[in-house]
C-alpha cells in the first residue's frame, strides 16, 4: 500500500527514473497529487500519449510540468481516451459549443 495518500505536490525531475511502471504502480494511486513534476526522466518519453494518459490516471491532476491542467486538457485526454483522435475531435466540437453558449 501507498504510504504517503496526503502528497499534494511531487517534484521527480531528472531522477533517472526509466519504468514506466511508476505512473501505474506508484503515481496514479497518490489520491491527492495535484501537481507533478517529472520531465527529464525517460519513463515519460515510454508513457503513450504522455500528458493525455496522466490526465486521465491522475484524476486529480492540475499540473504537469509547469503546465496547467484545465478542464478543456481533461475533457479531451478523457475522449480521447475514450475513441482515440475521433472522439477527441467530436469534443472540441462540443467544448466549441459549450464556449458559445
Amino acid at each position: 500500500m501507498l504510504e504517503a495518500p496526503s502528497i499534494h505536490t511531487l517534484d521527480i525531475s531528472s531522477n533517472h527514473i526509466e519504468d514506466p511502471a511508476v505512473l501505474d504502480e506508484i503515481l496514479a494511486k497518490m489520491p491527492n497529487l495535484a501537481v507533478l513534476v517529472c520531465k527529464d526522466n525517460d519513463f515519460c518519453l515510454k508513457i503513450e500519449n504522455f500528458r493525455k494518459t496522466l490526465i486521465v490516471k491522475i484524476p486529480n491532476l492540475q499540473q504537469i510540468n509547469e503546465r496547467p491542467v484545465t478542464d478543456e486538457d481533461r475533457r479531451l485526454a478523457e475522449a480521447f481516451m475514450r475513441g482515440r483522435v475521433p472522439a477527441e475531435r467530436e469534443e472540441k466540437k462540443a467544448i466549441k459549443l459549450d464556449q458559445a453558449k
